[in-house]
């Protein structure tokens, strides 16, 4: 009589369980960093987008015969100079000197007080987990 048995052992299957499980864990730890890095950049490409509509508003400000503000809330550029759907954030762009000075915050992250081009990484990022803004109205 042939003994005709078909199928994996236990410790065949155990054994490809624990490979997936490695090669899983290896992916992921490669991934989140890159996920996060994603994210900051996105928020800071956000931010340069805040300080061109805040540019803009000051030159829209000049052609109606009104001073350039040195200083425009966040949320008064939203709907006119910017479109923003999604996640809000609170802050002010600031014209110091003819530098645009940037002080913004999210859920995740915040730009407190950096001018463009920002960074993400290194010693000293601009784009850093949310905390306190050292200004958040126009004073």
């Amino acid at each position: 009589m042939k003994n005709n048995k078909k199928g994996f052992t236990l410790v065949e299957l155990l054994a490809v369980i624990v490979i997936l499980a490695v090669v899983i864990l290896i992916a992921v730890t490669a991934v989140v960093p890159r996920m996060n890095n994603a994210k900051m950049n996105a928020f800071a490409d956000e931010a340069l987008a805040y300080i061109k509509a805040a540019q803009e508003y000051a030159v829209a400000q000049q052609a109606d015969g009104s001073a350039a503000p040195t200083c425009i809330l966040i949320s008064s550029l939203n709907g006119t100079y910017i479109d923003k759907k999604g996640e809000t954030y609170t802050g002010v762009v600031e014209n110091d000197s003819g530098t645009w000075k940037i002080y913004i915050k999210g859920t995740k992250y915040m730009i407190n007080g950096k001018s463009s081009p920002f960074t993400v990484s290194g010693n000293n990022p601009s784009v850093v987990a949310a905390g306190t803004l050292s200004k958040t109205s126009c004073s």
